[in-house]
């Protein structure tokens, strides 16, 4: 009875710990995933100004 209780206790140990890593890493992708959208947007926007410049004036990207 009491190997089962420890094993119990045991197995409910390494789920705790496997959930606190699972919700870490939720937390990391997360950031990353939003950091990555801010990036877009930047690259947008830059590609948007240098489209804009070579309509503007063709000859200066050559």
């Amino acid at each position: 009875m009491k190997k089962i209780i420890y094993i119990l206790i045991f197995i409910s140990v390494i789920f705790e710990v496997k959930s606190q890593n699972i919700d870490t890493e939720i937390k990391y992708l997360i950031k990353v995933n939003s950091q990555n959208k801010d990036i877009i947007k930047d690259n947008l926007r830059n590609a948007e100004i240098c489209a804009y410049k070579l309509i503007q004036n063709p000859d200066s990207f050559k």
